[in-house]
Parts: structure tokens; C-alpha cells; sequence
């Protein structure tokens, strides 16, 4: 775990990397097999160029049987609130276990390196929530999912509302390179709705997973000070960061 870094014109496209229908060991276990799917979904975002018709999630298999997914919706509108590319995909397994993911997209564009190069060290949300002036959060990763907060969550909240009530039981977060610190800085969401709401945050939300690749870092602490230790535990109990990922790259 990690506590702590569209446009028009391309500034580095991803090479296509998919080859072939991997066939994954169900005897990984459960959350390995959730990290996998995870992964598999990061890469496919990269090549999503129609958000109302998006290309299938290449197949993928499990035990020879194949995963289906679901893809709800994919959403790229930065003047509503929307960070990056982000999609809501179902991904069910033979014994008809589903899993929902939000997936960020990561970096290809020139306004993303404006999230990238904003890397001032963020203390207002833990000063605001805990009078907690160590504890910071990345600047440019913060801000842009508040806005996410403040234009989308009601239509998040809506299709988990409606996911739950379809038997879908785990959320996973995910993302590759600046996609994963937004997944991360997500999960600062669950962390105040958890300290705030308990038992009455919607179910999916409060136990969501966040499964990254080669996220820049997230989360930090002033120079002789220890990140927040309730974050810390919150963040090594319900996060993955991969290091060495080339996923959209290779």
C-alpha cells in the first residue's frame, strides 16, 4: 500500500497490448484475481475512443471459463467534473460472482500533465476534517476528484445503488500511472465517508478496493512527521500499488 504524484493534441500514445485470451489460475484467490481483472480493464481504457459505442474488453478467461464484462458507462467531460477518462464496468466470474470497477484513465494528453505538474503538497482536507496540518494529499490529484465530488458522485451513488441491488457485492478502484493517483486520492472519499457516515455509507463505497499501476505517489506528511495513522492503516488495509507496471505502454 501507498500513502505518499484531454486535450486535443497526443502527447504519447500507448501501444496496443493486448494479445491473446489469458487464462488466469482461479488458485491466485480471490483479490489476486480481482487485481488481474484490474489491470486487464486499465489497459483497455487507453483505447477507448468512442464513449457512447466503447470497443468490448478484450476476453478474458478464468479456469477456461470466460469473464464477462459489463461495460455502464465511460465518461471523459472535464467541465462536469469528470478528471480523466472514466469508466464503470461489471466484470462476473463463471460462479456468477461480480465485481464492480471505476476506472481512471491514465496520462496521454497535454491538460493531464496539468494534474501532473501540480504536485504541491495538498494539507486543507485533513486540516478541515481532523485539524490535521501534517498529513497532505497531492494538490492536482485532490482537486480533481473533488470536482468529481461535487458533479458526479450522485450518479455514482445511483448506478452502485442500482449494482448492489443486482447482487454486485465488491468495488475495485483502479488505474494506471496518473489514472492510479486519482484511484488513490478516490479513496481519501471513502476514508472521510467511513469517519463521517459509518454503517449508513452506501455498502459497495465503504468497502471499496483500490488496485493501482505505477501510480505516482499520493499521500505525504510534513518534513518530521508521520502521515496520519488512521489513513495510513486505512490506506495499507484497502490498497495495492503495483510499481512496476507498463500497462498502456507495452
Amino acid at each position: 500500500a501507498e500513502q505518499g504524484s484531454e486535450g486535443e493534441e497526443a502527447v504519447q500514445e500507448p501501444e496496443r497490448g493486448f494479445a491473446g485470451a489469458p487464462d488466469i489460475k482461479p488458485e491466485l484467490g480471490q483479490e489476486l484475481l480481482q487485481d488481474f481483472i484490474a489491470a486487464w480493464l486499465s489497459e483497455w481504457i487507453y483505447f477507448v475512443e468512442d464513449l457512447d459505442r466503447p470497443i468490448p474488453v478484450p476476453p478474458l478467461k478464468i479456469a477456461t471459463d470466460p469473464v464477462k464484462f459489463d461495460i455502464h458507462q465511460v465518461v471523459d467531460d472535464p467541465l462536469n467534473g469528470s478528471p480523466a477518462r472514466l469508466a464503470l464496468v461489471t466484470a462476473t466470474t463463471a460462479d456468477g460472482s461480480a465485481t464492480t470497477y471505476v476506472v481512471f484513465k491514465g496520462s496521454s494528453f497535454l491538460n493531464d500533465f496539468v494534474a501532473n505538474a501540480s504536485v504541491s503538497p495538498d494539507y486543507t482536507p485533513f486540516d478541515a476534517a481532523f485539524a490535521d496540518q501534517t498529513t497532505f494529499i497531492h494538490h492536482g490529484a485532490h482537486h480533481a476528484i473533488a470536482q468529481l465530488r461535487v458533479r458526479q458522485w450522485p450518479a455514482l451513488l445511483e448506478h452502485l445503488g442500482r449494482a448492489w441491488e443486482a447482487g454486485v457485492r465488491r468495488l475495485v478502484v483502479t488505474g494506471h500511472s496518473l489514472g492510479g493517483q486519482y484511484a488513490l486520492a478516490f479513496m481519501l472519499q471513502v476514508f472521510f465517508g467511513k469517519a463521517k457516515d459509518g454503517e449508513t455509507m452506501q455498502p459497495l463505497l465503504r468497502e471499496a478496493r483500490c488496485v493501482t499501476f505505477g501510480a505516482p505517489m499520493c499521500y505525504g506528511s510534513a518534513e518530521g512527521a508521520d502521515v496520519r495513522k488512521d489513513l495510513s492503516d486505512f490506506l495499507r488495509q484497502r490498497s495495492v500499488v503495483y510499481i512496476n507496471s507498463e500497462i498502456g505502454r507495452a
